[in-house]
């Protein structure tokens, strides 16, 4: 299947350096429709509804994962700001450290400028002074990208617009911060923001209610923002009517593994992963078989008629929940022991070891994944394994307990309890 490029269009066809050779291309159009002809506060106020109720009408959810209605987060955080009096500020997510994932990094190298004009736009729809843009501090080449981008609208001045006979602009900070999984988490991204490492916070209060500085704050992924533009230029219909069935829009697609063709790529939401890995992807890698497919927000095992089910947001029966997009495609080659080591290491690394279900429960199935892997297991441990993953699940402060017992789960679930028991008796 063909790809469906609205967000990617003009990826290999622009510099990434130039903002001239994005202008040329209708780059920044949509900033100047919107907001450059408003002379009045009335004529303001109605360009700022528009875009609001752009995105509003489109049902464009959150690309980062969670897949929150955009709309909605951002008119809460709206009559949070207009009951608190408080600023409101916007945060754009470029942590981008989940397993598999490089579709934020892949925007901001070949379109920084569709980045920066729909943060420009959500800024001023939402009426936001400061934005900040918290980047993974390890992507060096798309931090100087995104630093050279923003001077580059600064000196042609879409950082500022006059509204009602006065000057109107926005400061916008890119954050290089720090690099780890928790740091995508909400709550942790403003901690660091705000100059502290203490990790995540229970919710509620959520972001938009009391973020950064206490203050109303909207945080949207990189690719949530890159969809304001095009979403303006085609239209609320139109882009609904790219997802299939009843999803709305395009989404990126990190796939990897042991597929002949992985990258990143832009597919109408509703598309089924059959179509994406022995479509684009041109299936299997020579000579191997598949195994399973890694998808979805919780990083599911699918194989067989699963593979058919669209991926769309929300999930549910007979669809697959599509996460923030990350596809990993495991052969049959792949030495299943070696995987879940794999996994347990990086999340008792990633864990900020705040909480203590976390912290210790992530640190024990480490223990448990080399015991497997060295076929060494103990009598009790896979009783014990399902103590710990009901206490993670049930105790966890953030996300991130429940994503590292999710392929414990899925090892469960489709290799049942025997799995263990035979490498225990291979010893």
């Amino acid at each position: 299947m063909e790809e469906t490029k609205i967000i990617t269009k003009l990826w290999g066809k622009i510099d990434p350096f130039s903002i001239e050779s994005y202008l040329g291309r209708g780059g920044y159009r949509q900033l100047l429709n919107f907001l450059k002809n408003p002379k009045t506060k009335k004529e303001t106020d109605k360009a700022r509804h528009e875009i609001i109720e752009a995105v509003e009408k489109s049902d464009l959810r959150g690309r980062g994962g969670a897949g929150f209605s955009t709309g909605e987060k951002w008119k809460l955080a709206l009559e949070e700001s207009k009951k608190s009096k408080k600023p409101l500020y916007l945060v754009v997510n470029g942590n981008e450290s989940q397993p598999g994932s490089f579709k934020d990094r892949f925007l901001l190298k070949k379109n920084p400028h569709l980045v920066l004009e729909g943060i420009i736009l959500a800024a001023y729809a939402l009426g936001s002074k400061q934005a900040f843009i918290y980047l993974n501090g390890n992507f060096k080449e798309e931090i100087a990208i995104m630093k050279q981008a923003l001077e580059a609208a600064r000196e042609h001045h879409f950082l500022e617009n006059e509204f009602s006979g006065t000057k109107e602009k926005i400061k916008i900070k890119i954050f290089p911060g720090v690099a780890g999984y928790i740091y995508g988490e909400e709550t942790a991204l403003l901690n660091v923001l705000e100059g502290n490492l203490e990790g995540p916070e229970s919710k509620p209060p959520f972001p938009f209610q009391k973020g950064y500085q206490e203050a109303p704050t909207v945080i949207n992924n990189v690719e949530t923002i890159a969809n304001l533009v095009p979403l303006l230029e085609i239209g609320t219909a139109k882009y609904r009517s790219l997802g299939k069935g009843s999803a709305s829009g395009t989404k990126l697609f990190s796939v990897s593994g042991s597929v002949k063709n992985p990258g990143v790529f832009e597919f109408p939401l509703g598309i089924t992963l059959r179509e994406i890995i022995y479509g684009t992807c041109g299936g299997m890698e020579k000579g191997k078989k598949l195994a399973f497919v890694q998808a979805g927000e919780t990083g599911n095992f699918i194989s067989g008629e699963k593979l058919d089910y669209p991926l769309v947001y929300g999930g549910g029966a007979g669809k697959i929940s599509v996460g923030s997009g990350n596809i990993l495609v495991v052969d049959k080659n792949v030495v299943l022991e070696d995987l879940i080591l794999s996994w347990a290491q990086f999340y008792q690394r990633e864990s900020c070891g705040k909480c203590t279900p976390c912290r210790e429960g992530t640190y024990q199935l480490l223990k448990i994944a080399e015991r497997l892997k060295n076929r060494n297991l103990l009598e009790g441990d896979f009783d014990n394994l399902e103590a710990i993953l009901e206490v993670m699940e049930k105790t966890s402060l953030c996300p991130l307990g429940n994503f590292a017992i999710q392929p414990w789960r899925e090892v469960i679930n489709v290799y049942k309890k025997d799995f263990f028991l035979e490498k225990r008796r291979e010893k």
